[in-house]
């Protein structure tokens, strides 16, 4: 009973023993994936068994976990023009008393900027509120984008790629005897040989474009879907912030590592605030009634970091996927290229496989890639071997024997 849920487990999990994809592919349906749900139940963890929010300074007829839930619900803010401004003046980055604004600078409504601006004066803008709220969805958005991480390896492994998959489990490390391997090895042969043929008498245009690179294509359509996604996700984390960038996250947080100044505002606390203001809204007897106060968000200490360390994955990943791309495209269309990379890996040089592998189109070296990477490097040569012996010999039944050709 064990064996059979571990079994099942492994074969839901991203890792695989056969893998019909590249090592930068792997990063994203693995790494990417493992950490966005990891980054998801931390923050679902610190939801539901910790405080992500506590509030004082509202009105005593407010009780806490009313203020709380209210400030949760209808956003925090932060004040635009209190970043960046010296930290005597101010409690912490992006709080200031809205009414009577210490002196900092401002900008008139004809855009020129007063350093210190009169109290009072109509002509200077009132302060900006800036509504932090992502918060509120964050732990949803990377259980979507784990499921998105996964979703090109489904397309990838059910499209064109599929009919590779039974040959290469076939091949894979069987247990068997050295009679029933050379059987298997005969019979991959034979399933390369049909298909190959397939790949080198189609000398039309439908041939050429199509079918001795469908492969080709199904591979840089996933690869060019993997590179959309992260680029994509780059864009879309940034949008969730109001102030700061989260395109350039990881770079200001190792540039300010060193930094004393106590007018620059860290970008940790830009992004995540720790501290942020609410203002609650109520109707009374005698009209409109609120009431401003603080609020603490513990979580987003953890989420700075968490945030942090998916950056930097996020930008290896991006590199990965144009490495991986370019090196796909390297090996499949420049034929010399991809057939030292084969022979360097797992083959001796030899005259008719350089052949095999310039005939058989991109297809068909994606194939041989393929097979080279899932199996035996032993198991390989002689299937390479017994395809170059069926190609030369064909064995024809005449009178309950076999004859060569």
């Amino acid at each position: 009973m064990i064996y059979f849920i571990w079994a099942v487990f492994v074969n839901m999990a991203p890792f695989k023993i056969v893998t019909l994809d590249d090592m930068w592919d792997q990063m994203n349906r693995t790494v990417m994936y493992i950490l966005c749900v990891t980054i998801a139940c931390f923050i679902d963890f610190g939801l539901i068994a910790g405080s992500p929010i506590k509030c004082i300074g509202f009105h005593e007829s407010f009780t806490r976990e009313f203020a709380e839930d209210y400030c949760w619900t209808q956003g925090i803010y932060t004040i635009k023009e209190a970043y960046d401004v010296e930290n005597s003046q101010i409690p912490y980055p992006g709080i200031i008393p809205e009414e009577v604004p210490p002196c900092l600078p401002g900008t008139r409504w004809d855009g020129v900027v007063v350093l210190c601006p009169e109290q009072g004066s109509p002509y200077i803008k009132p302060p900006t509120r800036v509504y932090h709220l992502w918060y509120q969805f964050v732990q949803f958005y990377f259980w979507a984008v784990s499921a998105l991480f996964y979703l090109p390896y489904m397309i990838y492994s059910g499209m064109d790629i599929a009919y590779v998959k039974p040959l290469i489990k076939m091949l894979h490390n069987p247990v068997v005897t050295p009679y029933e391997m050379s059987y298997l090895i005969d019979k991959g042969a034979r399933w390369m040989r049909m298909r190959f043929d397939v790949y080198t008498e189609h000398s039309g245009s439908r041939g050429i474009f199509h079918r001795r690179n469908a492969l080709l294509y199904t591979v840089l359509g996933t690869k060019l879907l993997y590179l959309f996604y992260t680029i994509s996700l780059m864009y879309a984390t940034d949008s969730m912030f109001k102030v700061g960038s989260f395109l350039t996250y990881g770079i200001d947080w190792v540039g300010t590592r060193q930094s004393n100044d106590s007018i620059f505002t860290l970008p940790q606390d830009k992004l995540f605030p720790k501290i942020a203001a609410c203002e609650i809204k109520r109707w009374g007897p005698t009209g409109m009634d609120y009431t401003r106060g603080m609020c603490v968000l513990t979580q987003n200490v953890s989420n700075s970091y968490l945030f942090l360390i998916f950056w930097f994955f996020l930008v290896l990943t991006i590199a990965g996927n144009v490495l991986g791309l370019s090196l796909t495209i390297f090996r499949t269309v420049y034929v010399r290229a991809g057939y030292h990379n084969l022979v360097s890996w797992i083959l001796h040089d030899d005259p008719y496989t350089e052949k095999l592998f310039q005939r058989v189109g991109c297809s068909g070296r994606i194939v041989l890639l393929q097979l080279a990477q899932n199996v035996h490097p032993n198991t390989f040569e002689r299937l390479v071997r017994r395809y170059r012996w069926l190609k030369r010999y064909e064995h024809v039944e005449y009178n309950g024997h076999l004859k060569v050709s």
